[in-house]
């Protein structure tokens, strides 16, 4: 069973954000094992890429957001909303769809879905969005 680390894309520590991914003020670090979800910290978004339309889906931002997670061991990219640089995300990454609010509440379901994110991560470049938007109870 894979070690997931997992980043949250949120604005202040406790809600997912409802843009995309890689606008995120912060991603909150998660380890999510079978011990449970462990927070391991929060990293500041610092990717420089101009506020217009021409940066969604731009290639440097999507480096720059790699850069950041691979920094950091990420392996599991969670949000309520990817922007087209998901194609590129995805091929290194685990790239979740949710649909709660509350980060409490995302973690709860990624806890739930351990196996699901493992089989995403061992897909390797081939796989796909993991979308639990519909597997909340």
């Amino acid at each position: 069973m894979h070690n997931i680390r997992a980043a949250i894309a949120t604005d202040e520590g406790t809600t997912c954000i409802t843009r995309h991914f890689g606008d995120a003020r912060y991603y909150d670090l998660y380890d999510v094992n079978q011990s449970g979800v462990h927070f391991v910290g929060r990293m500041e978004n610092t990717v420089d890429v101009e506020e217009d339309e021409n940066a969604h889906g731009d290639k440097r931002k999507a480096s720059g957001i790699g850069s950041l997670l691979k920094q950091q061991r990420v392996n599991t990219a969670v949000s309520k909303v990817f922007g087209p640089n998901i194609k590129r995300l995805v091929k290194n990454y685990a790239c979740v769809l949710v649909s709660e609010d509350s980060i409490d509440d995302v973690l709860k379901t990624l806890a739930r879905e351990q196996s699901s994110l493992c089989d995403a991560l061992d897909a390797g470049e081939e796989r796909s969005v993991l979308d639990l938007r519909e597997s909340n109870s």
